[in-house]
């Protein structure tokens, strides 16, 4: 059984100056607690997604953590500017 959140404003995201720290502050400790393992996000006009994390952290795919996906559903395309995590 999977857990799949999805919102508007993504808390990783590959787009510059888009990154939302205090979202993720809010958030991510959530997704954690709760064993989310899927975050789909909107909101920038490009495709992204991490490893599977856990805080801040790749960690082993069978561990425990959550993927993050930014995806557009529309023409219009930014470019992506870095990884999703540093």
């Amino acid at each position: 059984r999977w857990t799949v959140v999805t919102h508007h404003q993504p808390i990783y995201s590959v787009s510059e100056g888009r990154d939302n720290e205090a979202l993720r502050a809010a958030l991510r400790p959530i997704y954690d607690k709760y064993h989310v393992d899927l975050v789909l996000q909107g909101h920038d006009h490009v495709y992204g997604r991490t490893h599977k994390l856990a805080g801040d952290q790749v960690v082993d795919p069978a561990a425990p953590g959550t993927v993050y996906a930014v995806s557009v559903s529309g023409p219009k395309l930014y470019r992506s500017s870095r990884n999703l995590v540093r």
